[in-house]
């Protein structure tokens, strides 16, 4: 087995933090709000409560998000009956996620430019297998979101 794979591992996940950073900062919105936005655009009408569970998160924290969110323009809550209340995409929070998925394609087509497409997919299927196993050594068992949209 070859050593120093955690630290490459994690010196690729700061340059990625760093470049989201770069996309996100003329939206104004930090990456779990991206997340979110990710979120409620596949689930309109999903619940703040239904968002924590899905990111293993707290609800605090999910409910701290969504009210920036809110108060961007991005989202709005719409009572869906008399206990709950859902989340959906303003045309501001709708332009926000297509510009967040054009930039993040447009970053992944720039990273791999000149690699193969096999060496492409045998890399996301060992990265996939990673995280699973990190999943089960943490005892997570969480909403694992679709990565290849």
């Amino acid at each position: 087995m070859r050593k120093g794979m955690i630290a490459l591992i994690s010196a690729i996940t700061k340059e990625i933090d760093y470049k989201s950073v770069e996309i996100l900062y003329d939206l104004n919105i930090t990456k779990m709000e991206a997340v979110y936005l990710r979120i409620i655009h596949e689930y309109p009408g999903i619940s703040q409560y239904e968002i924590a569970k899905k990111q293993n998160t707290d609800k605090t924290l999910v409910i701290k998000h969504i009210t920036n969110l809110e108060n961007k323009n991005f989202i709005i809550k719409k009572e869906i009956d008399s206990r709950k209340k859902g989340v959906y995409l303003t045309v501001e929070g709708d332009k926000a996620v297509n510009f967040v998925n054009e930039n993040l394609e447009n970053f992944e087509e720039e990273l791999f430019k000149g690699v193969e497409e096999k060496e492409v997919d045998l890399l996301f299927n060992m990265m996939t297998q990673l995280k699973e196993r990190l999943e089960l050594s943490n005892r997570r068992d969480h909403f694992s979101y679709n990565f290849k949209k």
